[in-house]
């Protein structure tokens, strides 16, 4: 127990800063202090609670200046507390993300607290982290005491998995080319990718609107998964209406197209109605195919090139086909 203090006192047993009346902790150094009937004032060291916490724990000033960071700090972002408290936080704050801050940080001012807020700081090693905010602001001092939890890996994840079709997104499908490229290069097998885009699919939405075009997307998705069993088999929602399917490596251009066709088949055959449709009057895809074998003059880039302007070519022709780039 700390020494007697005077019951009209308004300072901080530990480090004399003024407190507001009926204060349970101090602002500046974070001592919880419990008011006896004595008069007498006890500190409880929350020291270890701050620095042990696995989030980062910060007090602030609306003044832009971060006034006590805890250890978190240091371990997520690389920087010492030293070093974040020397300068204004906005310039640790990605560029893009500096407008959108400093206006949370305006509301924070007038007394609103915030409860849910996503920007990205920078790393000493000049890298961000993704990180998720909650704060509140203590009336009359000018001080914020925030928590923020790194939401990183999290925020990869759902980067790399489409949220209406749980099918893998564009970015996880441009990271999975790269890596079945180079595997096909090192087992000499061919390589092949496919688009399948579905056909008027804006007048599609247009007719049924946007909650059956979802509904429509989720359908095609399931046929796409069921047909993309194997390992090295990627099935992605890149645009729109449009996916994405590397195959493999060892599919020849002929058993690529024959495993394009059955997906094709696969979903005019769930015969869902599609009013601003061609003839056959349901939903159809066209799908553009195109393979080759890693060598000096073959990349996984001209593979991705060829199979959309065999997509295109596939549209020209008709829809509801699939069409193979030459090689």
């Amino acid at each position: 127990m700390g020494a007697p203090v005077s019951p009209d006192s308004r300072s901080c047993p530990r480090c004399s800063t003024a407190l507001v009346a009926d204060a349970r902790y101090c602002h500046a150094c974070g001592i919880g202090i419990a008011a006896a009937a004595s008069g007498e004032f006890a500190p409880f060291d929350l020291e270890r609670f701050f620095d042990y916490a696995l989030d980062m724990l910060c007090i602030a000033g609306v003044d832009g200046y971060f006034k006590r960071v805890n250890l978190a700090f240091e371990r997520i972002l690389g920087f010492t507390p030293e070093e974040m408290l020397a300068n204004p936080f906005v310039e640790f704050i990605h560029p893009e993300d500096r407008s959108e801050t400093t206006a949370e940080v305006g509301k924070l001012a007038s007394g609103a607290p915030t409860l849910s807020f996503e920007n990205r700081y920078l790393c000493k090693d000049g890298s961000y982290k993704d990180l998720s905010w909650t704060s509140y602001p203590e009336p009359g001092t000018g001080l914020l005491y925030a928590v923020a939890r790194d939401i990183s890996d999290a925020k990869r994840r759902n980067d790399l998995v489409d949220g209406l079709t749980g099918l893998a997104s564009r970015r996880a499908f441009d990271e999975a080319l790269e890596k079945e490229w180079k595997r096909a290069v090192r087992l000499r097998v061919p390589f092949a990718a496919a688009f399948f885009d579905i056909d008027r699919f804006r007048k599609y939405n247009e007719h049924m609107g946007h909650k059956a075009g979802d509904d429509c997307l989720r359908q095609l998705s399931q046929v796409l998964r069921r047909h993309s069993r194997r390992a090295g088999d990627i099935v992605a929602r890149s645009d729109g209406g449009e996916f994405g399917f590397l195959m493999e490596g060892g599919l020849t251009p002929e058993k690529a197209i024959a495993l394009c066709e059955i997906i094709r088949a696969g979903i005019e055959a769930l015969d869902l109605p599609h009013p601003g449709a061609d003839s056959p009057g349901c939903v159809t895809v066209s799908v553009g195919v195109a393979a080759g074998v890693p060598g000096s003059a073959e990349t996984p880039e001209r593979i991705v090139r060829l199979a959309r302007e065999a997509l295109t070519d596939a549209k020209q022709q008709g829809r509801n086909c699939v069409v193979c780039a030459a090689s």
